[in-house]
């Protein structure tokens, strides 16, 4: 393999996944950063502070609040401030964001159908390796 048949295959596997990425973010527009956040109020499965989420996600709380001021507005979210701590900020997926998270895994889980259907079981876990190994992710990120 030569590299231009790997940045061929790069751009078409970007390609592939925007498309599909683009039907769950386009309206109205939501930002990764939007998604993260809804991903890992999604894992920690309750009310999450902004603290805990801006250092888990790596991001400054000030971006964070922007953020989460942002998908409130989109009624994306529910916040509510404990009486026991008025300092203190927690949220959680509210059912608009529920749903846009539902639509975002189903075009991962079509992805995913994709390389189930076209690689046999030794090429799956070599693929698994080798995306773990390259963190496409970061690739992705560079080129926007």
């Amino acid at each position: 393999m030569n590299r231009k048949e790997v940045i061929s295959g790069i751009f078409k596997l970007q390609a592939n996944l925007n498309s599909g990425l683009k039907k769950v973010l386009s309206h109205p527009k939501y930002t990764k950063l939007q998604i993260k956040i809804l991903l890992e109020l999604d894992n920690q499965n309750g009310w999450v502070g902004l603290k805990d989420l801006s250092s888990k996600l790596i991001v400054s709380q000030t971006s964070i609040t922007r953020v989460v001021e942002r998908m409130q507005k989109q009624r994306l979210i529910h916040f509510k401030v404990p009486s026991n701590d008025r300092r203190k900020i927690l949220i959680k997926p509210s059912p608009a964001g529920s749903q846009l998270l539902k639509n975002f895994y189903e075009v991962v889980d079509v992805f995913l159908k994709k390389i189930d259907k076209g690689l046999n079981n030794s090429e799956k876990k070599n693929f698994q390796v080798i995306f773990e190994k390259i963190n496409l992710t970061d690739f992705f990120s560079d080129l926007e």
